[in-house]
């Protein structure tokens, strides 16, 4: 959530909220990290159109949970180009949750076509 303390344009000088981050029943504590899945719809709706889907898996492996996002690019992307936008979408991702995500690269029409939000994200951890 992004807080503003400038004045309004009414005239009122109280702090207001700016911008939601998503939703609190949605939050995941992962690794001593607050998670929302829409951290992750942003940084990829936002700033890499080559995708054309994605799903966030959360695993377990022995006591440390992994996340995983898979990506599907558009087919006009070259094999070429995959490596560099991992690392891009990595490098994001890190910076704006402070998790290191692992890639799995999705052929075209690999992946379901999602509707809503939280349904991108899959927890397959023991709760």
């Amino acid at each position: 959530m992004l807080v503003r303390e400038d004045p309004c344009l009414c005239g009122r000088t109280s702090i207001r909220v700016d911008q939601i981050g998503g939703r609190v029943d949605d939050l995941r504590k992962i690794r001593g990290v607050f998670f929302s899945p829409s951290i992750v719809e942003e940084v990829i709706r936002g700033q890499f159109p080559e995708v054309v889907e994605f799903e966030t898996v959360l695993t377990q492996e022995e006591v440390m949970p992994v996340l995983t996002l898979r990506l599907e690019f558009d087919p006009t992307v070259g094999e070429g180009q995959y490596k560099e936008l991992r690392s891009r979408i990595k490098e994001r991702l890190k910076i704006r949750s402070n998790l290191t995500f692992e890639m799995e690269i999705v052929k075209p029409g690999g992946l379901p076509r999602y509707t809503l939000k939280s349904s991108r994200f899959k927890d397959l951890t023991k709760r």
